[in-house]
């Protein structure tokens, strides 16, 4: 797995700087573009923002903009990764975004420290274990009246959308299908969370989701 690991975020390291202008081709409108979904679903009380697997920074970044108020943490374990949201946080005058290269796996934070937690089309790409200890690991650092915000693929059912999506397919590893084969419902229930609201956008659902005890 350590291998696997590795090459994933070489991978990612050697893609950084076109990341941004694929997703663009699947994100192209402002009311169904997930990242735009994902900032309205943080709340004007909402102080403490965490995204792993941040990648390029473009929900926090996103959120940012909207919302000045609220401290974001945005860790990725792809340096290459976070340097390109570095740019644009710069470019742009951001002052509340905090970029981390950090293992999403083994958090170097403190427990139930943040309002809102943030992964964004990671869970897929990864092993059912990493999955599993990433999920846990939010749990441990999410308030328990906290908001976790999952972001993940959902296959169209149109024929135009269904071709625009097989390139997607072709480049996802094996884990993708078992991911999108999952009951979601029980998926994240036996990490601690039940979804609370599942919103429909281009190409992705976003599931807003709460602890449960």
């Amino acid at each position: 797995m350590k291998v696997r690991y590795k090459i994933h975020r070489l991978f990612y390291n050697i893609i950084a700087r076109i990341y941004n202008l694929g997703i663009s081709i699947y994100f192209n409108k402002e009311e169904t573009n997930p990242r735009n979904v994902v900032s309205k679903l943080v709340g004007d009380s909402d102080k403490n923002l965490l995204e792993v697997c941040a990648g390029t920074c473009e929900n926090s970044i996103t959120i940012a903009k909207a919302k000045k108020e609220v401290k974001i943490i945005a860790t990725d374990r792809s340096s290459r990764m976070l340097d390109v949201a570095k740019n644009i946080i710069m470019r742009d005058n951001i002052s509340n975004i905090d970029l981390k290269v950090m293992d999403a796996t083994n958090l170097k934070l403190e427990d139930k420290s943040f309002d809102v937690a943030i992964v964004s089309l990671a869970l897929h790409e990864l092993e059912e274990t990493t999955q599993q200890a990433i999920l846990l690991e939010i749990y441990r650092i999410l308030k328990d009246t906290g908001k976790f915000i999952v972001v993940e693929w959902d296959k169209p059912k149109e024929l135009g959308k269904k071709i625009k999506f097989s390139f997607i397919e072709l480049l996802e590893p094996r884990s993708y299908k078992r991911l999108m084969k999952q009951n979601m419902d029980e998926y994240f229930w036996k990490v601690g969370f039940e979804i609370k609201n599942t919103i429909l956008c281009d190409y992705t659902k976003v599931y807003e989701l709460k602890k449960h005890f």
